[in-house]
């Protein structure tokens, strides 16, 4: 009983709402005080809360003196409840589109990703909006092989370069039309650190370690794991965004092709 009340309460019935139907369905059939007995409620508050449940079409009220009431079928109230839920959801959805679609026109130039399922999604969505190239330099290849579908279908529109830090040859024929490179040798630089070393700090260094970065005109992103949590930076436009395509064409004009272009 005590699971059926609280399956209840979850689905949008307030708790005596909820006992009153489920002492109702167990005792068939009763008036006020039977209600009340079984249910645990008081008897002052039984009859508001029958007059509820026949309005939601819960149960069924006799036509005599003293009023006596019968739980409708579960199945039927259920069912009800379900349609009622599903209908619910689609309004909410509805609304929360066009309330969306304001906010979409608002530039975010800047914004933090963070939950191991939405960064992946980010990554995927980002990876599908690049135009009209993209650009990603890898120092993960675990990551890179949970994107490659996405990374395969966007090379059939779309010019793709992947530079691959760790034993590049391991993705070949993996990733559609996209070129493969393996990643150049840099020279020093106060940018280092983007590709993982040369931390400004040791302590950095310990804690944080570069993924993925991905670039597509003045777009980009970043995926980095920090204090052993995945993370992710997504930048549109700005200067910081300027600071991460320069480095990253750099990158990608000095690395050393694997493939051919296949076009």
């Amino acid at each position: 009983m005590n699971a059926s009340v609280d399956g209840l309460i979850r689905l949008g019935l307030t708790e005596y709402e909820s006992k009153a139907y489920v002492a109702l369905v167990t005792i068939g059939e009763g008036g006020i005080a039977d209600i009340s007995q079984q249910s645990g409620i008081p008897r002052s508050r039984v009859y508001d809360i029958m007059e509820r449940l026949a309005v939601r079409g819960f149960v069924e009220v006799g036509a005599m003196k003293p009023l006596r009431y019968r739980a409708v079928d579960p199945d039927k109230v259920t069912n009800q409840i379900r349609t009622e839920l599903s209908m619910t959801a689609e309004a909410v959805q509805t609304g929360l589109k066009d309330l969306k679609k304001k906010t979409d026109k608002i530039p975010m130039p800047l914004w933090f990703v963070q939950g191991e399922g939405t960064i992946h999604l980010e990554i995927d969505d980002f990876i599908g909006k690049s135009q009209p190239s993209l650009g990603m330099m890898v120092m993960s290849n675990s990551l890179l092989l949970r994107h490659v579908k996405a990374i395969t279908e966007k090379s059939k529109t779309s010019r793709v370069e992947v530079v691959v830090a760790n034993e590049p040859e391991g993705f070949k024929g993996l990733l559609g039309k996209a070129r493969l490179l393996r990643m150049p040798t840099l020279k020093a630089t106060s940018l280092d650190w983007l590709l993982g070393t040369g931390f400004p700090s040791s302590d950095w260094e310990r804690t944080t370690k570069n993924e993925l970065m991905l670039i597509s005109g003045s777009n980009s992103m970043i995926v980095y794991i920090e204090d052993e949590t995945r993370k992710a930076i997504r930048v549109e436009g700005t200067i910081i965004g300027r600071f991460i395509y320069s480095f990253l064409d750099r990158v990608l004009h000095e690395a050393e092709p694997l493939d051919p272009i296949k076009r």
